[in-house]
């Protein structure tokens, strides 16, 4: 078992992650995996974060390219609950499951290893930084914890923040990006958030009917389902019927995960971002009384008393999540920027081969939420039909974890260098689990190194994340059960060969013979590497 809780507390470690969120987590594992004596450090009593704590209990994507602790988490959750069918119970996703189940399978993970320390119920409130370099934080109750690198695996970026680096809130402009869905100037709008309620439905003619909560505006809902609309029509989104709604995020167990984008939940806040902890409750308030109104307008409106809060689902006196469900933070000014050229296509420019440091996968498209009422809260107005274009999946570069200028620091969660734009796919939970987990192995390498992060070879941290069963490419044919897992995926990052792109979807087809065209790209990048093999 690990050592938990404070008063096992030293005052120095290898690797300090602050947050236990969904990249925290993978990159605590990894890092104590890789004998890095490491000390996690959550503010809630549960870790998981998004996957547990705020309640989005289904992961995004990812299905065919299952890869290192993300991919044992899943199998676990096929052990746990049945087999894959079994988490297979709504549309949104192809594994759900109760927040409950997640965070019991998360603690197994970490209490399983020896050099992994947990603090929760523990609050960072300041970063300790000395001439360019974070050399440890301090905690709310006092304590003082030192160590040579430390992640911001933090749901807002919040030790980012602390430390004084360089970071993006918001959207950039089309002139800082060159991104055709770039803003025309820079501004603080950021995805919406949403208080995701896990509720349980009940017996007909049972009615866990609640109160009509303050403010409670029944206009700002019409248009989440079908039969409550007179005009389909006038929606921007598809409406639908009240069947599909529910059923969108179906759990195991006669649950449901009331995550809905449509006039639902989704909420604009991007105030608690910036906010001071004394300062986010009273946001986390007018995200609750929203999402109770949604609530109140499904049991009353739509005629579904039966629905109600499932008050088992996490440990908090009245069955709400412990978290509001942050999908932007503020993002690292890095030593490498994703755009979004870098995930229409990866080969589109030669001077821009991100994906030979890639570290992590992600197969979900730009995915971003503006709720419909944005402009009634005063923001600036975003085109309720804004498109992105169609995307490759994703390999995320090593630099994207790593600041432009502060020393000790990594960043992971969604506060990795990307734009706002690419933010859409590379906070997702899959992706930020891979993100961490690379994370985790950066900050040990640097510990065993005895170097600052941005000095360590990209290949030591890529083949730790293959020891690990982890993808560096988003092949969907080549994962670690396949016989030349760790030889392809490093020839593919050499860029010496490729895989066969087609929308959001990747493969590398090893029994394929090659062709001319192939054997050409090879030569050629040989010839442009001088004929070195070291890589």
């Amino acid at each position: 078992m690990s050592r938990s809780e404070r008063e096992h507390a030293r005052d120095s470690v290898d690797v300090i992650v602050v947050g236990g969120g969904a990249s925290g987590v993978t990159a605590a594992l990894q890092a104590a995996r890789m004998g890095a004596r490491t000390l996690l450090i959550e503010e809630t009593p549960w870790i998981g974060g998004m996957l547990t704590s705020a309640g989005v209990s289904a992961l995004d994507g990812n299905d065919a390219i299952l890869s290192g602790i993300h991919r044992e988490f899943v199998h676990a959750l096929w052990e746990e609950c049945g087999g894959p069918e079994a988490v297979r119970t709504g549309w949104v996703s192809n594994t759900l499951f109760e927040p409950r189940v997640g965070q019991a399978i998360l603690r197994r993970l970490t209490d399983a290893e020896p050099a992994l320390t947990l603090w929760i119920n523990t609050r960072v409130t300041e970063a300790l930084v000395t001439d360019g370099r974070i050399t440890g934080v301090r905690t709310e109750d006092g304590r003082e914890v030192r160590a040579p690198a430390v992640i911001d695996a933090t749901e807002c970026g919040d030790v980012i923040a602390l430390s004084g680096a360089a970071h993006r809130f918001g959207r950039e402009s089309r002139a800082q990006t060159g991104e055709s869905t770039a803003a025309d100037e820079p501004d603080n709008v950021i995805q919406d958030l949403t208080w995701v309620l896990t509720l349980r439905e009940h017996g007909p003619g049972d009615s866990h009917l609640i109160p009509r909560p303050p403010g409670y505006d029944p206009s700002l809902y019409a248009g989440s389902v079908r039969e409550t609309v007179s005009d389909p029509d006038q929606f921007p989104f598809t409406v639908h019927p009240w069947e599909e709604m529910i059923q969108y995020g179906r759990l195991p167990n006669g649950r449901f995960m009331l995550n809905w984008p449509n006039s639902g939940n989704d909420i604009f806040a991007p105030e608690y971002i910036l906010q001071s902890p004394a300062e986010r409750p009273a946001t986390v308030e007018r995200m609750k009384r929203h999402a109770l109104g949604f609530l109140h307008y499904l049991q009353t409106v739509c005629g579904h008393p039966e629905i109600g809060i499932d008050r088992e689902a996490f440990p908090t006196p009245d069955g709400h999540p412990l978290i509001p469900y942050v999908r932007e933070s503020r993002r690292i000014e890095a030593t490498v920027m994703l755009h979004l050229g870098d995930v229409v296509d990866r080969h589109a420019d030669i001077g821009r081969p991100m994906f030979m440091t890639g570290i992590a996968v992600g197969d979900y498209f730009i995915d971003h939420h503006h709720n419909s009422h944005l402009n009634s809260h005063g923001a600036v107005d975003i085109c309720s039909d804004q498109r992105f274009p169609e995307i490759q999946a994703v390999t995320v570069p090593l630099g994207c974890l790593i600041p432009l200028e502060i020393d000790g620091l990594i960043a992971a969660e969604k506060s990795i260098g990307v734009t706002h734009s690419v933010n859409g796919v590379t906070r997702l939970q899959p992706i930020v689990m891979n993100t961490g987990q690379a994370a985790g192995a950066l900050a040990a390498l640097a510990v065993r190194r005895g170097c600052q992060p941005r000095g360590v070879n990209p290949r030591e941290v890529q083949q730790a994340l293959l020891n690990a069963g982890a993808l560096l490419m988003p092949f969907a044919d080549v994962g670690p059960e396949h016989l030349s897992f760790q030889p392809i995926h490093r020839v593919a990052v050499s860029g010496v060969m490729r895989g066969r792109d087609q929308p959001r979807l990747c493969e590398f087809r090893p029994d394929e013979e090659i062709s001319g065209e192939d054997l050409q790209l090879a030569l050629e990048t040989l010839q442009r590497a001088g004929l070195g093999m070291e890589d």
